[in-house]
């Protein structure tokens, strides 16, 4: 970009395909996303991909996991039990897989 100030080319930041005269980033290439700082200049961040048990993840943490696995607080996924289809924790399943019997929540 063309830094009006000092009348110069200034290079944009790593990841930016676009920015404005300050500087400022208005677009990103492929792997970044625009991102907002304090004093809302652009930036751009590098992606990261999800866990291979995450459905859903945001800022490096799974917020949805695949069937089959639980969400924990921290943002990852621990397996359920080998017949459970979804669990509320790795121990406690809430739906049994097909043709299986929910015995542990049975009263």
């Amino acid at each position: 970009y063309y830094n009006e100030a000092n009348k110069l080319c200034v290079k944009c930041q790593t990841g930016c395909v676009a920015c404005s005269s300050n500087g400022d980033c208005s677009s990103c290439f492929d792997g970044y996303y625009l991102s907002y700082g304090n004093y809302c200049n652009g930036y751009c961040k590098q992606c990261f991909a999800c866990s291979d048990k995450c459905y859903r993840c945001e800022n490096n943490k799974c917020t949805i996991c695949y069937p089959g696995y639980n969400l924990r607080e921290d943002g990852t996924c621990t397996v359920c039990e080998a017949s459970c289809k979804t669990c509320s924790t790795a121990n406690k399943c809430t739906n049994a897989q097909q043709h299986q019997v929910n015995v542990r929540n049975a009263n």
